[in-house]
């Protein structure tokens, strides 16, 4: 009888289909694997998207904010502003995140965001810095973009959402 151990035992050659078979099986795994990252509903493609939504929105509020067409209504309190708004469908909110800031209302003027009509308001802190405080209806568009803080030409604009509006406040550094 022979012995298992016989040095000479030969190794059965390698079956080339079933290379075959696995290579097939990662390659359909690779695939499935990328053709959900694209379809998730977090996946890059998405963010990236969402990333140009956000710069393309923090373009327009910084012109937003230089720009100087139009009359500006002046106002101590949003209330009196959104009197004097009469254009806007939306009530204007005093953000919540600004309070204890020491800023006060100045005044505003009408400005646009994504096609949308919003308001700018000017406050002033206690040194006589400006900052601006743009306010728009927040719409389907506008609603994916999460809180974020970019820096845009020398500008500093930071958007959030709040009480179903898309609130920005823009500063310089």
């Amino acid at each position: 009888m022979p012995s298992s151990s016989t040095p000479h035992a030969q190794t059965p050659a390698p079956d080339p289909r079933g290379r075959r078979a696995v290579l097939l099986a990662f390659v359909a795994s690779v695939l499935g694997i990328l053709a959900a990252a694209w379809l998730w509903p977090g996946s890059s493609h998405r963010s990236l998207a969402t990333a140009r939504l956000a710069r393309t929105v923090a373009e327009e509020i910084a012109l937003c904010h230089s720009e100087e067409s139009g009359s500006e209504l002046i106002a101590s309190d949003t209330g009196s502003l959104r009197d004097a708004m009469d254009e806007l469908d939306f009530a204007l909110v005093d953000a919540r995140r600004l309070e204890g800031l020491g800023l006060r209302l100045v005044g505003g003027r009408y400005c646009t965001i994504q096609g949308n009509l919003a308001a700018r308001l000017r406050l002033e802190s206690a040194s006589g810095k400006t900052v601006a405080l743009i306010q728009t209806p927040l719409v389907e568009k506008l609603s994916k973009l999460p809180p974020r803080e970019l820096q845009l030409g020398g500008l500093r604009i930071a958007f959030w959402q709040e009480e179903g509006l898309l609130l920005a406040m823009v500063r310089e550094p």
